[in-house]
């Protein structure tokens, strides 16, 4: 057996993986195959009794998280995204009502998260993942006033949700103007609809 040394790109140092890149260069069909099993690893993942818990919060095929491309502030998308990952909260942390460990079950809790967002407090696999996982994939051509008068009431209430949890996780923080802004603006100005009086203004009758 002959043992071939990973390639090296030189200005890094950095391993070649020509692995990653084929695979997006690979026919259809090789593509396919690795999907089919990747989607069978995470179904089976799913099914244990005791699934991983930040995988279980998440949605249960494989895709790209919305909270990584849909239009948002960088301080929204970074508490989305350390919350996803298990970083927010991180490290043991005293609660701001008392209790010595602000975890993640407390923490929904304690903030009534589920009231706040409207939904059941059983509500699986908790009540703020379920409504991330609500989210749309990508900003509809047309969005829909049903569309945008949920989120304009979800939106603001997660933003300021997770900003209340870095606070508590962080209450040495300095936060600016702009990182304390929980308007969520940015995804609800891509989400309203063109209203109709709108629309008649844009076209209007020759003279």
């Amino acid at each position: 057996m002959i043992f071939h040394p990973p390639l090296v790109h030189v200005s890094v140092g950095r391993p070649y993986r020509p692995d990653k890149i084929n695979y997006l260069s690979s026919p259809a069909s090789v593509r396919r195959t690795v999907v089919a099993y990747r989607t069978q690893v995470l179904t089976s993942i799913y099914r244990k009794p005791k699934p991983p818990v930040l995988l279980s919060a998440c949605r249960p095929y494989l895709g790209i998280d919305p909270i990584l491309t849909l239009p948002m502030s960088t301080y929204d998308r970074s508490r989305l995204v350390r919350w996803r990952m298990g970083w927010l909260p991180g490290r043991p942390k005293a609660c701001r009502c008392g209790h010595t460990h602000a975890s993640r079950a407390h923490l929904l809790n304690c903030l009534r998260v589920a009231t706040r967002l409207d939904v059941a407090t059983n509500t699986r696999p908790n009540p703020l993942d379920y409504v991330l996982n609500q989210l749309p994939r990508k900003i509809p051509p047309t969005p829909s006033s049903l569309l945008f008068s949920r989120w304009s009431s979800w939106w603001p209430t997660i933003c300021q949700i997770m900003l209340e949890i870095e606070q508590i996780c962080k209450p040495e923080g300095e936060y600016t103007t702009e990182a304390a802004d929980v308007s969520g603006k940015i995804l609800l100005d891509k989400l309203r609809p063109v209203s109709t009086a709108s629309s008649s203004l844009l076209i209007s009758p020759l003279d």
